[in-house]
């Protein structure tokens, strides 16, 4: 499967991404997507989904996450977008940047999420990482920045 990702530049169309099979459950159009771009990670918005793609398989990279578990943005906005792209003969990406609120397509911040694997690692780790785990552990979720920013204590 294969995702049409417009990004908030000015490139001149959507871009093809395969989508993993662990994400293909989550792409839809309108998702936003985070997927790499000139060689960095960019946030984008799924435009269309196929299951066939025209660009040469070696050429196309995958999605590195989808950032939402519902469409964020609604089919008729989609179209409202293409059709202006297509009207004034603006890239896609543009269109999606106006039509969309800045902080929507910025970079969410690192995550980290534990999962069943933290339990089973923790009584084979010395004191120091099992305290950094815990931490993890009882915030459940929490910010890379907010790890470092607090350090190791």
């Amino acid at each position: 499967m294969f995702a049409a990702v417009a990004f908030p530049t000015a490139v001149p169309e959507a871009l093809d991404y395969a989508v993993p099979p662990s994400l293909i459950p989550l792409a839809h159009p309108g998702a936003r997507v985070r997927a790499p771009l000139r060689g960095r990670p960019r946030v984008g918005v799924i435009v269309a989904v196929r299951e066939e793609s025209e660009v040469p398989p070696e050429r196309i990279l995958p999605v590195a996450e989808i950032l939402d578990e519902a469409p964020l943005v609604p089919p008729f906005l989609i179209e409202l977008m293409r059709f202006v792209a297509d009207y004034y003969l603006a890239p896609i990406g543009v269109v999606v940047r106006s039509a969309l609120p800045a902080p929507l397509l910025r970079q969410p911040p690192a995550l980290v999420v534990p999962d069943q694997r933290a339990y089973e690692l923790l009584p084979g780790l010395d004191e120091e990482d099992r305290d950094l785990v815990q931490r993890v552990l009882r915030a459940r979720r929490i910010t890379v920045a907010r790890l470092l920013s607090e350090g190791r204590s």
